[in-house]
């Protein structure tokens, strides 16, 4: 426990900080209320200066009563600070507990996240990376308690009101870090790429733990729904929870990870509901324009629409339309790429799609679809050939041992819930270099694609071939030898609206390339077009 490694030092501190406290107090109240109205105005000024949809602006703005912390006035590089900061440990010191230490690092962590994001308004870059540094070390100590935690076993009621804050606050404090990182210096972005990577590892550590009852069902499912979407936010702020929660998903261990797509699952539904409220003749406009101004990591936005594509109950242009939201967000993920420098920094912007799971292959297809800049097509290029190296990497070794059979069960999963042309492409890209073994087994993973698909198409008709639509090149250029290959097994009427559905596509590809600005981004759509559709498709 933190109090055992700290008590003689914390008896020490305790005495001088007490006395220094009470001596400065009058000081500290002082430029509290000196700063009080100066914060105030700082919001209303970062508000005003959106110019973006009024949804964005509601559910990018956090608060630090948002995170349940007063504004903070004394920053590091004041003087007073380290006495703030020493009244901080004394607190840890009296604290009997490991939740009860999790609890205050929960709340330092926001503190000192308000205090970086102050120096930055304020051009402080010296002592705002000291800041950030001090926001990973206390989520650091965060992660740490959470061992602590472990190590102890047992439920409680206050490891469930633990979680739940954690899993909120971490949703706030994502949206801070999202706003600053498009501010800051490239040095500065990946220090906030680290920072937001320690956050969701310390709250899917935190969401990991259901003590010795294991329960990892319905009821671990709504705790994390309601935790996510506590607080007030526009009738889309749920499309930003599902994308912070993607990115905890990806660590959470194996044997929690259905109980977060589950609560996944909640929280669309709750989005649907919500969606449905917008008057029908702007919602759709609405959406695109919060997919377009709302900051965020493209990546994980990527993979939030392709869950909401296939999985929510959406209209079918919505659905449809969902590809030009990817479009546009793979855009802003080229533009960010083309004003880094540091390889550092361009590393950063793939750190979630490292696994080499079917998800990761997806999105860094989309990267590779709309990447027109040569030199970032070229890196994208790069990442995706690795990335099916890695999806490759699945059934290497024994097919009967259990890590290989485990991951080999997780693709099967991913292919099931993905049953579109994209999937059938990259499963035939699998193929190469695999055993016959393993080749037989991608075999059974196509033939439960097809079911799958059939099934679907059976329960939805319009609104499943809705979610077949792409204008992704190569997925185009694939179409036809999808309805050639497969598209008959699935009988005479998929085949026919699955042909509509190539049109279609066809369509929208045209009027992706003319939504472009620039006459030199549809020369490069059209080179990368010709390189992957062959004559008969382009037909």
């Amino acid at each position: 426990m933190r109090y055992l490694k700290k008590a003689l030092w914390g008896r020490i501190l305790a005495i001088f900080v007490m006395a220094c406290f009470i001596f400065n107090m009058s000081v500290l109240t002082a430029l509290a209320q000196e700063e009080e109205a100066a914060a105030t105005e700082e919001v209303a000024a970062e508000v005003e200066a959106l110019s973006v949809p009024n949804e964005v602006t509601q559910d990018s703005t956090v608060t630090a009563a948002d995170l349940g912390v007063s504004e903070q006035n004394v920053l590091p590089g004041d003087f007073f600070y380290p006495l703030k900061d020493g009244w901080r440990e004394v607190k840890h010191v009296f604290t009997f507990s490991d939740i009860g230490d999790a609890n205050l690092d929960l709340r330092y962590s926001s503190e000192k996240l308000v205090e970086a994001r102050k120096l930055a308004s304020r051009g402080n870059m010296e002592n705002f990376e000291s800041a950030i540094e001090n926001y990973q070390e206390e989520l650091g100590d965060f992660n740490a308690e959470m061992d602590d935690v472990a190590a102890g076993g047992g439920e409680s009621a206050d490891l469930q009101e633990l979680q739940g804050d954690a899993l909120n606050v971490h949703i706030e404090q994502t949206v801070i870090l999202d706003n600053m990182e498009e501010e800051v210096s490239e040095e500065s972005f990946v220090d906030i790429r680290d920072a937001k990577n320690d956050a969701s590892e310390g709250v899917a550590k935190a969401l990991a733990l259901r003590g010795a009852s294991g329960d990892r069902g319905e009821a671990w499912q709504r705790l994390i729904a309601d935790a996510a979407t506590r607080g007030e936010g526009s009738s889309l702020k749920n499309l930003k929870v599902l994308e912070v929660l993607k990115s905890v998903e990806g660590k959470v261990p194996e044997e929690a990870r259905e109980a977060i797509e589950g609560a996944e699952g909640k929280i669309l539904k709750k989005f649907e509901e919500d969606f449905r409220g917008i008057p029908e003749e702007v919602r759709l406009k609405k959406m695109e324009g919060y997919m377009r101004h709302m900051k965020g990591d493209e990546t994980d936005r990527l993979r939030m629409l392709e869950m909401v594509k296939f999985e929510s109950e959406l209209p079918p242009e919505v659905l449809q339309d969902i590809e030009v939201m990817k479009a546009k967000a793979v855009e802003k993920f080229n533009e960010r790429m083309k004003e880094f420098d540091s390889p550092e920094a361009r590393e950063k912007m793939f750190e979630h799609l490292q696994k080499g799971d079917l998800e990761s292959v997806r999105v860094l297809d989309d990267l590779k679809a709309h990447a027109l800049d040569p030199e970032v097509r070229q890196k994208i290029e790069a990442k995706h050939t690795e990335g099916i190296a890695k999806f490759r990497e699945t059934f290497a070794g024994d097919q009967k041992a259990q890590g290989v059979a485990d991951r080999a069960e997780e693709l099967m999963r991913q292919v099931r819930e993905n049953p579109d042309p994209k999937t059938f492409r990259l499963l035939q890209e699998l193929r190469s270099e695999l055993t016959p073994e393993q080749q037989k087994f991608v075999a059974q993973m196509e033939n439960s694609g097809k079911e799958e698909m059939k099934r679907r198409f059976e329960e939805e008709r319009e609104q499943f071939m809705s979610r077949m639509n792409s204008i992704n090149p190569e997925d185009l250029a694939y179409m036809g030898d999808f309805q050639r290959d497969f598209a008959p097994d699935l009988g005479a009427e998929f085949s026919r609206e699955f042909g509509q559905t190539i049109e279609f596509s066809k369509d929208s590809i045209g009027d992706r390339v003319r939504s472009f600005d620039r006459p030199e981004d549809v020369e490069r759509f059209r080179q990368v077009f010709e390189s992957e559709v062959t004559e008969e498709g382009r037909r």
